[in-house]
């Protein structure tokens, strides 16, 4: 059995905050439209003119999944910073991999 250990020593904090922030913003935007169609079906919607005013649900659809998108990529970002340091002070993180076929071969020549 042929096996590959390789260390991992960085991970691009950029390119993992946008694809965490993706994920939460359409995540966010599937939630906020069942929940409003749920709260408008149950008549859920209150009393407070201040919801009337802002367009109720309307207003909620388009702000979650933009803040969801910012909080998502802020702490991810800082996640994977401190996860970058932690990995340069400890020497990496020694992974393993099984060989099949000849795919791991072609890892690192883009």
């Amino acid at each position: 059995m042929n096996n590959y250990k390789l260390i991992l020593k960085k991970i691009d904090a950029l390119k993992c905050a946008k694809i965490a922030g993706a994920v939460a913003t359409l995540l966010s935007l599937f939630f906020v439209i069942i929940g409003v169609f749920f709260s408008s079906l149950l008549g859920l919607n209150g009393d407070l003119e201040i919801i009337t005013i802002f367009g109720g649900g309307l207003l909620i659809i388009l702000i979650a999944p933009i803040l969801s998108y910012l909080f998502s990529f802020i702490f991810i970002w800082i996640g994977v910073s401190i996860f970058n340091f932690i990995l340069n002070k400890s020497k990496g993180i020694e992974i393993e991999f099984e060989k099949k076929d000849d795919f791991i071969n072609q890892i690192g020549k883009e």
